[in-house]
């Protein structure tokens, strides 16, 4: 699996951040508590829907956030996949929970119809 972009908004500690990736090697540094670990969980998230730190979904949303949204651009098994998850807060919305998203597309010119995962 190679993931090609990263947007997280209201996930732990980034309030909204856009990342790209190079396709061959990337380093992630910076001093302690600036959010490496939550970077590589998001990632870990994306891939199996679970987070090997948090006992719940609602740890993994902001201090002061009720939201959250992780959106993967991913290639992987040859074919170019989006996938979005939205995390929501008991006071969120009546809709509580998780949300899954995922659109595949068999090539990268042509994306076929979103399909909906719960």
């Amino acid at each position: 699996m190679q993931i090609n972009e990263l947007t997280l908004e209201g996930f732990r500690n980034y309030e909204h951040a856009e990342l790209t990736f190079h396709p061959r090697c990337n380093v992630i540094y910076g001093d302690n508590a600036q959010g490496k670990t939550n970077l590589l969980e998001a990632v870990v998230y994306l891939s199996c829907g679970r987070s090997p730190r948090a006992h719940g979904d609602k740890e993994l949303l902001g201090f002061t956030k009720d939201t959250a949204r992780l959106c993967g651009k991913i290639f992987s098994r040859q074919r170019d996949f989006v996938t979005e998850i939205r995390l929501y807060s008991a006071k969120a919305s009546a809709y509580r929970g998780r949300s899954w998203h995922k659109e595949r597309s068999m090539n990268r010119r042509r994306a076929a119809a979103p399909s909906r995962m719960r």
